[in-house]
């Protein structure tokens, strides 16, 4: 089984594109803990994210990764 199959937590870097935004929406109907970070300029996506409950972080940081990630996804 790959790494992907197994991860039950995967952070997005690049999150509020379409592909990563629906990739994100995907796996959390799966049952996969989801979210991430991008620029702070505004996207369609935002409200998409939101509703879906999809944490989206400002910026790019370190700092963003303090809690258990099994998955790193960048675009």
């Amino acid at each position: 089984m790959s790494k992907f199959n197994q991860a039950k937590r995967i952070y997005f870097i690049g999150l509020k594109g379409v592909g990563m935004t629906a990739l994100a929406q995907l796996l959390k109907s799966r049952g996969v803990q989801v979210w991430g970070s991008d620029t702070e300029e505004q996207f369609f996506t935002d409200k998409v994210l939101a509703a879906a409950g999809i944490e989206c972080e400002i910026g790019f940081s370190a700092k963003h990764l303090d809690r258990p990630i099994d998955l790193v996804i960048r675009s």
